[in-house]
C-alpha cells in the first residue's frame, strides 16, 4: 500500500501549475531551445564551455519569449506528466524543424545548381 503522502504529490503533479504555457508557445520555445542546442553542440566541444553557452542560450530565449525560468520549469514538468499533451507539443516541434531543415536543404541545392552553371558557363 502506498503511503498517503506519495498519493498526494502525484495529485499535485497532475493539477495545472498557474503559470503553464500553452502549447503552441511552448512548442516555439522548444523549437528555439533545440536549435539553439544545435548550434551550440557543432560549434563548442568543450563540455563546460557548451554547457555554460547552453546556459546563457537559455536565459536568452526564455527572455525573447517573455518566459519566466520558472514558469518554463513548472510547465515542462507538467508536460511531462502528461505525456499525450507533450506528444502534441513535440510533434509541432518536428515539423517546425523538418520545414525548417527542407528550407535550408532546398536553399542549398539552389544554391549548389547556380555554382554549377556559373561554372560551367566559365568553362
Amino acid at each position: 500500500m502506498l503511503p498517503l503522502s506519495i498519493l498526494f504529490s502525484c495529485a499535485e503533479d497532475k493539477a495545472k501549475p498557474a503559470d503553464l504555457i500553452a502549447g503552441e508557445k511552448m512548442a516555439n520555445i522548444l523549437v528555439d531551445i533545440h536549435l539553439q542546442e544545435a548550434v551550440i553542440g557543432r560549434t563548442i566541444h568543450h563540455y563546460d564551455t557548451s554547457r555554460a553557452a547552453y546556459k546563457q542560450a537559455h536565459k536568452q530565449i526564455l527572455k525573447r519569449h517573455a518566459i519566466s525560468d520558472s514558469a518554463f520549469k513548472h510547465s515542462y514538468d507538467y508536460y511531462l506528466a502528461h505525456p499525450d499533451q507533450m506528444d502534441k507539443i513535440y510533434e509541432v516541434v518536428l515539423d517546425s524543424l523538418s520545414l525548417r531543415e527542407a528550407k535550408l536543404t532546398s536553399q542549398g541545392s539552389k544554391g549548389a545548381r547556380t555554382l554549377t552553371v556559373d561554372t560551367a558557363a566559365v568553362e
